[in-house]
């Protein structure tokens, strides 16, 4: 993993009502290609690592595809326009961050996440992006914890 300042907050419009991360990953795996192009869904997810790792969905969250000011801020390497209300966020601060190859399966999603969890308990954010008709970007952030 590498290390990955977040200067600002990283906005989503939507949540989702869904609770159970199994359900909710099932679901949006079968249905990635609703997802509009440049779309973006991100799964907060809770773990704590006793005798053995428990996973809990604590949000779902979607973010329509950037709009030409967006686009131009980034181009620009300028601060991205806040979201009026954003509904969920992932906080401006310190993440060690993964891109992945390729999307966990359903029935593989715990055991992936079990390489994530580095302490007894914390977070880990899923993000999946759209960036085009045919291909999809899955990214794992991680927080840094303070020493």
């Amino acid at each position: 993993m590498i290390k990955l300042h977040l200067f600002q907050d990283i906005q989503y419009q939507k949540t989702s009502s869904e609770s159970d991360l199994g359900s909710c990953y099932r679901s949006l795996y079968s249905n990635l290609f609703s997802i509009p192009d440049g779309g973006e869904v991100c799964l907060e997810i809770s773990y704590t690592c006793d005798d053995a790792a428990s996973f809990r969905l604590i949000a779902t969250a979607h973010k329509d595809p950037p709009t030409e000011e967006v686009k131009k801020a980034v181009d620009s390497g300028l601060p991205v326009p806040e979201i009026q209300n954003p509904a969920f966020s992932i906080k401006a601060g310190k993440y060690e961050f993964e891109q992945l190859i390729m999307l966990p399966e359903p029935s593989k999603l715990e055991g992936f996440l079990c390489h994530y969890c580095t302490s007894r308990s914390g977070t880990v954010f899923l993000r999946i992006l759209r960036e085009n008709a045919f291909s999809f970007v899955a990214q794992i952030l991680r927080p840094v914890l303070p020493s």
